[in-house]
């Protein structure tokens, strides 16, 4: 595929990898140490104005996290690796739990060892929703 490697490259190549998962613009991109480890972050606004976060691991350049900040939350994220698209998980989401989304992101699990959305949701109370990022089910809701 397009993987493309940023070890020891620019800051474009950090926010060109970004720009084949989100189509948006980049404003800022650059690298901080996290738990001693190196890390790309770059941000991004989309098209409708919402603003993301993306961060790789500078060694090996695979992703880390993407965090949805704020609204709007309507675009469309493929984050690849075989993990559905952000439509999806969203819809699977707010299928589970009826609101507003304030904040989203897609992460690795630790405890659970899988990569998964969270969507930060808020209605009557606020709730995180818990979605297996392989296959779009409701891992848990929390409240």
């Amino acid at each position: 595929g397009s993987e493309m490697c940023i070890r020891d490259r620019s800051n474009t190549e950090a926010a060109l990898k970004t720009t084949q998962i989100l189509s948006g613009s980049v404003t800022n991109v650059h690298q901080e140490f996290e738990d001693g480890v190196m890390i790309w972050e770059v941000k991004m606004t989309a098209p409708g104005g919402g603003e993301l976060k993306f961060e790789y691991f500078a060694e090996s350049g695979n992703l880390k996290e993407i965090h949805g900040l704020s609204p709007s939350f309507d675009y469309e994220v493929n984050p690849g690796m075989g993990l559905i698209l952000y439509s999806a998980a969203k819809q699977a989401a707010l299928a589970a739990q009826n609101g507003q989304i304030t904040s989203w992101k897609l992460e690795e699990d630790e405890s659970d060892t899988r990569w998964e959305y969270r969507f930060f949701i808020t209605s009557d109370r606020d709730s995180e929703v818990r979605i297996d990022a392989s296959n779009g089910d409701v891992v848990r809701i929390k409240s």
